[in-house]
């Protein structure tokens, strides 16, 4: 049996142009991806943010690496 969790986060988000490259960042979560364009990195990042979240939820280390961050849980 599988449980599926849907949730939403409000991040601040950061978008730079370095040479030919668009580089889209996460710094509360630590987390960057690049595009060709703002929309492709936008969409890469929300990728990125996505895998990063899950895998701390499946190895059990949400709650640290969120203290790492120096989020208050």
């Amino acid at each position: 049996m599988d449980l599926k969790i849907n949730f939403e986060w409000n991040l601040p988000i950061t978008l730079k142009h370095r040479k030919k490259w668009i580089v889209a960042s996460c710094e509360a979560l630590d987390v960057h991806s690049q595009g060709d364009t703002e929309k492709q990195a936008m969409e890469n990042l929300s990728e990125a943010i996505s895998i990063f979240t899950e895998s701390c939820i499946l190895r059990g280390t949400m709650p640290g690496v969120l203290q790492q961050l120096e989020w208050i849980i």
